[in-house]
């Protein structure tokens, strides 16, 4: 994904206060601000670990 693209999705994640953000220099730094999104990212994570480790092997 293009750097403007990905910028400007943060600053709709940021609108929305889904997203917090800290300067530091010329960097920005984004950060998940809303703990049921959390929550769901965990959900999504465990649930491909999950699959991953029972898909079969195709050899």
């Amino acid at each position: 994904m293009a750097q403007p693209l990905v910028s400007h999705q943060l600053a709709i994640l940021f609108q929305y206060q889904l997203v917090s953000k800290t300067k530091r220099g010329k960097h920005v730094y984004y950060c998940l601000d809303d703990p049921h999104i959390l929550e769901m990212v965990d959900a999504m994570i465990g649930h491909v670990a999950h699959e991953i480790k029972h898909e079969p092997h195709h050899d």
